[in-house]
C-alpha cells in the first residue's frame, strides 16, 4: 500500500482523507475541473470541488456518487504544530508509483516554523533521493513507531527549492503546506483532523472507552447515560468557563466517564466517524486542548504531556504556566485521577500555576482523597443532590443487558431496576454485575426469588466472577493479588519475574508456588478485568476493583474472622509483604548503577513510592545505584514523604537533603544525576555517602567530585530548618537564572517550590 494516489497519470500526487475526499496541490487545476485519480489498481473519475490558489491546495471528490476510495487508503490528518513533534526517523514524503503495491518514499526532516505559517520547509537528508517534478500534492506522513496503524498526514508537498536541484533533477529541499493551515481554510478537512488528545496513547486505553461507558477499548457499544446536569457543567466550564472545576465523588461514581465524555465529544473527527456517540448530549463547541490521565504520574511528567499537547514542547512544572501566559491563549485542560497520581498535593500546585496562567482546568479526584483545592474552585460533586441522577444506572444496565442480546425488553427492565437498587448509585458495581449477568443465561423474572440471583454488591459480583474458574479460583485470586497493590500500568507479563516474586510472597501456604506460566495463564483467563499498558503490562481496570481484591484476599486468609478491623489489618500486612518482595527483586545494595538500570522497569518507576507508603522512603538512600537509575520524580516524592519518618540521625538527614537538592532539576542521564548528587552531598558534608555514589558510577571515590561531568549545580545558601522537632524542612537554592528557589515540605508529604525576588 502506498498511502498516496496518482492524479492524471503521474503528473501529481494526492492524499485520501475520507471515502470521498482527496487532498492535492492546486496549481494547474480549476474548480469543476475533471481528472482521474488512481489508487490500488483502480482509476476513479473525479472533479475539483474547492481550491485555494494562494495556499496551493485543492479538494477533489469522485464525480459519481457511487464511487468511493477504499478505507485502507485513508490518512488521518494530524496537526504538525500541536502535540509531540515528528521525529526525522518516522517522517516521510510518501508517493504513488505505477506499481500499486510499491511506494516511492524519502525521509524528510521538517524545519521548525510558527503554527500560523502557510508553508513549512523540509530537507531530504539522503542525497540519493529528493523532491521531483510530479511530487506536488504528495502526502508528508508520520509512520507510527509501533503497531499497524496507518500513517498520519502532516501536510502535502507543494514545491521544491530551485537552487537545491541536482543533476538528476531532484531537490534536497522542499516545501509543504501543513495540516494546520489546510484545516484553517477548509472546514471539511478541519472535521477530520486528529486532535493532540487523540494522538496520546491514553486516548485508546482510557478516554475513548470510558466515554462510551465501557472499560476495554475492544468492547462495542455506547452505554454512557444520565448525568446530564453534571456533563453540562463540565462542558460549559471547558467551553467558556474560567479557573478550576473539580469533579469528585465516591469510588465508582463515574468521574472518569464524565470527564472522558466531555473530552471525546469535543473531537470533530471522532464524532464524524461515530455519529451515535453523542446520543442526546450537546458536544463542546471546541476540542479540549490537553487531557492527561494522571494515574501513577508525577507533576513533571504531567507538565511535559500537557506542554506537548499544547504545542509548547516538553516543558517543566516551573515553566509551563509562564509559557501559556506568554502565548496569551486560554487553553482547556483536563486532568483525571489526580488522587491516583504520584503526589496529588504536588500536582495541585501545577494546577494552580495553570489557572494563574489563564487556563481553564477540570480535574477528577476521589472525594475522600481530593487534594486541597482553592476556595474559589467550582465543584461537581456526584454524591450531592444537585447532580444526582437516580435513573441513570437503571438505564445503563438495561442498555448493557439488551445489547448482549439475551434479554427481551421487559425482563431487562426488571433486572436493571434490581441491579440499580443494589448498586446504590455506583456505576462500577452496576458495570461489574451487568457484565456478569450478560454472560449467563437470562434470569427468569417470573420465578420466585429471582432477585437472589443478582450479586448484592461489588464484592459479591467479584466472587461470582471468580466462581467461573472452579478449582482454579484460589490460584487466580492469588495471582491477581499483586496487581491490587501495583501502580501505573501494573506488572509485566513477560518477563514475569517481579509478578511471580510478589505473587509467591503473598501466596497462601496451601497453594503450590507460582511460575511465569501461571502468570501468563491468569492474565489471559482474567483478561476481561485487566487493562494492558506499555511493555506488555497488566493492571486491574479500576481502583475500586483493586480494593475488592485486597479485601477478598484478606478475608480468605482470615478464614471466617472478617471484622472490618481484621480485614484492614490483613490488607495492610499484605501491602508490606508486597513491598518487601519488590525489594528482594533488586540487585545487591552496593551494586553499580549499570546493574540497577537492568532491573524491571516497574521497580525503577514505582518502588520509591511503595517504600514511602510503608514508611521506608528513607531507605532509598541505602542503595546509591538505585538513586541513579530510578525515576527521578518518584525518588523525590519518596524522600519528601520521608520527612515524616524518623530521620536516622543528622548524618542521614544531611544525605537526604543533599539528594533532594540534586533532584530539584531533571538530569539527562545517570552520570549527570550522579554528578549533581555527589556535588550536593559534598556541600552538605556527607562525604562518605558521596564516595559510595562515585563507586556506584564506577569512579574512584578518592578523586575530586568536580571531575564528574554534568551541569553546574546551584549553591546551597540555607539548609535545614526545624528538621527534627516538627518534621518540616526547608531548603533554599539559587536557581540557574540567579533567583532564589525555596523548596519546603511537611509531615503530610506536601512539597512546595516557589521563586522569590532577589530582594
Amino acid at each position: 500500500m502506498t498511502w498516496a494516489v496518482a492524479i492524471d497519470g503521474d503528473r501529481r500526487q494526492g492524499a485520501v482523507l475520507s471515502r470521498r475526499l482527496v487532498l492535492t496541490a492546486a496549481h494547474g487545476l480549476a474548480i469543476d475541473g475533471e481528472l482521474w485519480v488512481r489508487g490500488e489498481a483502480r482509476e476513479i473519475a473525479c472533479r475539483v470541488v474547492d481550491l485555494d490558489a494562494d495556499l496551493d491546495v485543492a479538494l477533489v471528490e469522485p464525480a459519481s456518487e457511487n464511487d468511493e476510495f477504499p478505507e485502507s487508503a485513508l490518512l488521518v490528518p494530524r496537526r504538525l504544530f500541536r502535540g509531540a513533534a515528528p521525529h526525522p526517523d518516522t517522517t516521510y514524503a510518501w508517493l504513488s508509483t505505477n506499481e500499486d503495491t510499491t511506494a516511492r518514499s524519502y525521509g524528510v526532516k521538517i524545519h521548525p516554523s510558527a503554527d500560523t505559517d502557510r508553508r513549512t520547509g523540509f530537507e531530504v537528508p539522503n542525497a540519493r533521493q529528493g523532491v521531483r517534478v510530479g511530487d506536488s500534492g504528495g502526502p508528508v506522513v508520520e509512520i507510527p513507531a509501533i503497531g499497524r496503524q496507518s500513517p498520519k498526514l502532516l501536510g502535502i508537498v507543494v514545491g521544491r527549492a530551485g537552487d537545491a536541484i541536482d543533476a538528476g533533477d531532484n531537490a534536497g529541499f522542499g516545501w509543504l503546506v501543513p495540516v494546520d493551515a489546510i484545516a484553517s481554510r477548509f472546514a471539511d478537512v478541519a472535521e477530520l483532523v486528529e486532535t493532540p488528545v487523540e494522538r496520546d496513547p491514553r486516548w485508546t486505553e482510557h478516554w475513548e472507552p470510558r466515554s462510551r461507558g465501557v472499560v476495554l477499548p475492544t468492547e462495542p457499544g455506547y452505554f454512557f447515560t444520565g448525568q446530564l446536569a453534571a456533563y453540562n457543567a463540565v462542558r460549559d466550564h471547558l467551553d467558556a468557563g474560567s479557573g478550576l472545576l473539580v469533579v469528585t465523588g465516591a469510588r465508582g461514581r463515574g468521574k472518569s466517564a464524565l470527564l472522558s465524555r466531555a473530552v471525546v465529544l469535543g473531537c470533530p473527527r471522532y464524532l464524524r466517524e461515530h455519529p451515535k456517540a453523542a446520543a442526546g448530549y450537546l458536544p463542546p463547541t471546541r476540542p479540549v486542548d490537553a487531557a492527561v490521565f494522571t494515574r501513577g504520574l508525577g507533576s513533571e511528567a504531567v507538565a511535559a504531556r500537557v506542554g506537548e499537547q499544547l504545542g509548547l514542547g516538553a516543558t517543566s512544572v516551573e515553566w509551563l504556566g509562564s509559557s501559556i501566559a506568554r502565548v496569551g491563549s486560554t487553553p482547556s485542560i483536563v486532568l483525571d485521577a489526580v488522587d491516583e497520581s504520584l503526589e496529588p498535593r504536588d500536582l495541585m500546585n501545577l494546577v494552580r500555576k495553570l489557572v494563574d496562567s489563564g487556563a481553564r482546568v477540570a480535574v477528577g479526584s476521589l472525594a475522600t482523597r481530593a487534594p486541597s483545592a482553592p476556595s474559589w474552585a467550582n465543584w461537581v460533586d456526584l454524591d450531592g443532590e444537585e447532580y444526582a441522577d437516580e435513573a441513570a444506572i437503571e438505564v445503563y444496565v438495561r442498555a448493557r443487558l439488551t445489547f448482549a442480546g439475551k434479554y427481551a425488553p421487559a425482563p431487562a427492565c426488571a433486572v436493571a431496576a434490581a441491579v440499580a437498587a443494589r448498586a446504590k448509585g455506583t456505576f462500577l458495581v452496576a458495570e461489574l454485575i451487568s457484565r456478569t449477568l450478560a454472560e449467563r443465561d437470562p434470569i427468569d423474572t417470573t420465578s420466585p426469588g429471582w432477585r437472589d440471583l443478582i450479586p448484592a454488591d461489588l464484592s459479591a459480583a467479584f466472587w461470582d466472577y471468580l466462581a467461573r474458574f472452579g478449582e482454579k479460583r484460589e490460584r487466580v485470586l492469588a495471582l491477581l493479588h499483586p496487581l491490587a497493590h501495583s501502580y501505573g500500568d501494573g506488572l509485566t507479563v513477560e518477563p514475569a519475574d517481579t509478578w511471580v516474586t510478589a505473587a509467591n510472597a503473598l501466596r497462601p501456604p496451601a497453594l503450590e508456588p507460582f511460575t511465569a506460566a501461571d502468570v501468563r495463564e491468569a492474565s489471559r483467563e482474567a483478561a476481561d478485568y485487566l487493562l494492558g499498558g506499555a511493555g506488555n503490562t497488566r493492571r486491574l481496570y479500576h481502583e475500586g476493583l483493586a480494593d475488592t481484591v485486597r479485601r477478598a484476599t484478606a478475608q480468605e486468609a482470615l478464614e471466617g474472622h472478617r471484622s472490618e478491623a481484621a480485614v484492614a489489618a490483613g490488607a495492610h500486612d499484605a501491602r508490606e509483604r508486597f513491598v518487601e518482595a519488590l525489594v528482594t527483586a533488586l540487585p545487591d545494595a552496593a551494586a553499580a548503577a549499570e546493574e540497577y538500570q537492568r532491573c524491571d522497569p516497574y521497580l525503577l518507576a514505582h518502588l520509591p513510592r511503595h517504600l514511602a507508603d510503608v514508611g521506608q522512603g528513607r531507605h532509598v538512600l541505602d542503595r546509591p545505584g538505585f538513586l541513579l537509575a530510578a525515576d527521578q520524580e518518584a525518588l523525590r516524592s519518596a524522600l519528601v514523604r520521608a520527612a515524616a519518618e524518623p530521620s536516622g540521625g543528622e548524618k542521614n538527614e544531611r544525605g537526604r537533603v543533599g539528594v533532594l537538592h540534586a533532584l530539584a532539576y531533571r538530569r539527562r542521564d545517570a552520570r549527570d544525576r550522579g554528578a549533581a548528587i555527589v556535588a550536593a552531598l559534598r556541600r552538605q558534608g556527607a562525604t562518605d555517602f558521596a564516595a559510595r555514589m562515585r563507586c556506584s558510577l564506577g569512579g574512584d571515590p578518592s578523586l575530586p567530585y568536580e571531575l564528574l561531568s554534568g551541569p553546574p549545580l546551584a549553591p546551597v545558601v540555607a539548609t535545614i530548618v526545624d528538621a527534627h522537632s516538627g518534621g518540616i524542612w526547608a531548603l533554599t537554592v539559587v536557581d540557574h537564572d540567579g533567583a532564589p528557589l525555596i523548596i519546603s515540605a511537611g509531615r503530610d508529604g506536601a512539597i512546595l517550590a516557589h521563586r522569590c525576588s532577589m530582594s
